[in-house]
Formats: C-alpha cells, sequence, structure tokens
C-alpha cells in the first residue's frame, strides 16, 4: 500500500483483463516508482495499457554533463533521463572586442588574451567541483561562436573530464534554456552512442553464450536465484519489461548493475524475443 508519493513520483497501472479463454477477467494493480523523475501527471483510459511514457523513464539512468559558455557567462548542469539540473552559472569579466580609453589596440588584445585565459581557467576550476566525482557517461558542451570550441581544445578541462568530452554543439543561448536547447541538439549523438553501447553489451552477452563460458544466465528464475548468491554482474532487460526492471532494482543488494535496452532496437527485439526480455552477465562460471 502506497502512503506518500515517492520522491520520483509514481506509475500506476490498473484494470479489468480478460483471460485467455474469455470467460473470466482478473483484475490487475501494478504501482512503481521510475528511476528517473515524473515530469508531469497523466491519466490515460484505454483497452491496453500505454507503456509509452513509462518505457522512457525507465530506459536510463545515464548522466551527462551539460556546459554552455561564451565570453560573457557560463552555466552548466546534468541530464539522468529526462531530468535536467542546474547546477551553477558564471559571470565573466571579459572586456568587449571594442578598446576603451587610449589604449593601443594591440595592447588591448593581449589584456583581453589574458582575461579569457583566466575566465576559462576558473570556470574549469567550478566544473570540476561540479562534475570530478559524479559518474558521468559523457559531457556536451554548448554556445554560439568559437569560445566552446576554444575552450575544449584549450584542454582547460581536468583531464578526467576532458577524456569525456562527447563534442561541442551550436545553442543560441548560454543561460539555463541553453543546457535545454543544447540537449535537444545533441539528441541524435546520444542516440547514436546509446544504440552503440546496447549493441556492445548485448554482443557481449552473445559470445559469451556461444562459447559456452558458463559466464551467463537467462529465464527469470535462474538469473534472480544467480543474483541473491552474488553471482550476478550485470543484468541485461528491455524496456518492454518494466515490472522486471522493477523488480531488480528494488531488490539490488549484491552490486550488479542493471543495463536498459531499449525494446526497439535491433538488440532489445532479440532479446525479447530470444530471452524473453531478460539476460545476466556473471562474474564467474558456475
Amino acid at each position: 500500500m502506497v502512503t506518500a508519493i515517492p520522491d520520483n513520483g509514481l506509475i500506476i497501472f490498473c484494470g479489468t483483463v480478460v483471460q485467455e479463454r474469455g470467460d473470466r477477467t482478473d483484475f490487475v494493480y501494478r504501482a512503481f516508482t521510475p528511476p528517473n523523475p515524473v515530469q508531469s501527471f497523466s491519466y490515460k483510459c484505454d483497452a491496453k495499457f500505454d507503456l509509452g511514457e513509462a518505457s522512457a523513464l525507465s530506459a536510463t539512468n545515464d548522466t551527462y554533463a551539460l556546459i554552455v559558455l561564451d565570453l560573457s557567462e557560463a552555466s552548466w548542469g546534468t541530464i539522468e533521463g529526462s531530468a535536467i539540473k542546474v547546477i551553477g552559472t558564471y559571470t565573466s569579466i571579459v572586456p568587449s572586442k571594442h578598446s576603451q580609453g587610449g589604449q593601443s589596440s594591440v595592447r588591448f588584445e593581449r589584456l583581453r588574451d589574458i582575461a579569457i585565459h583566466e575566465y576559462f581557467v576558473k570556470l574549469s576550476d567550478r566544473l570540476t567541483n561540479a562534475y570530478l566525482d559524479k559518474k558521468l557517461k559523457g559531457i556536451l558542451v554548448g554556445g554560439c561562436g568559437m569560445t566552446k570550441d576554444d575552450f575544449v581544445k584549450g584542454k582547460y578541462l581536468h583531464h578526467e573530464l576532458q577524456k569525456k568530452v562527447i563534442g561541442t554543439f551550436d545553442t543560441s543561448y548560454t543561460t539555463e534554456r541553453g543546457l535545454y536547447e543544447l540537449v535537444e541538439n545533441s539528441k541524435s549523438q546520444i542516440n547514436d552512442l546509446d544504440l552503440n553501447h546496447e549493441k556492445e553489451l548485448f554482443d557481449q552477452f552473445l559470445k559469451e553464450l556461444a562459447k559456452d563460458t558458463g559466464r551467463v544466465a537467462y529465464g527469470l528464475e535462474s538469473i534472480y536465484e544467480k543474483t541473491k548468491r552474488g553471482q550476478v554482474k550485470q543484468v541485461i532487460v528491455s524496456t518492454s519489461r518494466i515490472d522486471l526492471y522493477t523488480q531488480f532494482e528494488k531488490e539490488n543488494q549484491t552490486n550488479y548493475q542493471i543495463n536498459v535496452i531499449s525494446k526497439d532496437s535491433e538488440s532489445g527485439v532479440m532479446l525479447d524475443k530470444a530471452f524473453n526480455g531478460i539476460v545476466a552477465l556473471l562474474r564467474y562460471a558456475e
């Protein structure tokens, strides 16, 4: 019985389901909290359960860092699933391109370059504090003009963060609005990366299965028993099996990873058809 709404919200499926013989119905009630926050209220009444929104919320726990900047300001945050969180902002003191007073243009440009360098260094310090201890799948950098590229190519970021930069993307804004624009403009590349990750993970399972190494498991009961023994390293589950994701997430007390694969991807289709939506990679063979 749910007595309070969890922090991430609540998704409920309930209704009567006609059994195969058609002469009786059962009342079905399922409630779970998704790994990513529910963003809005939705009520649907239909002849079948709509799993679309729930699948999207359960699709990933990957966290990406978001950074947008120009020479006036910068904003940074994270995106996990569909939830964007603003972490910080910073305003620079870099002067505009127009020289003021009686300064020569050469001296002014030199001072401006120094100011830009100091701005990048101070921004990098703030980003290090914000991200270095986080488990990030990648870093997206956005902004208008060449500033974002100069910042990345200049390797101002901490070396551990620098190697996680996926790419730079044009955005019109460098405020919180720019973070949302960055996510939108980088979607196709992120989707490609996610699909590649899913394929690599499932291919690893198929390779171990083909070699008969004994380091894989399939079948719900077999996987479940092996998780309780601490033998499972990674569970791979399709978004079509939200119930299984919720079950394993809730009972995960043996430090195994849960990887969710889209049911619409090539790997997801095979996972559903051949293995009923769930398999596992093991730490060791029996």
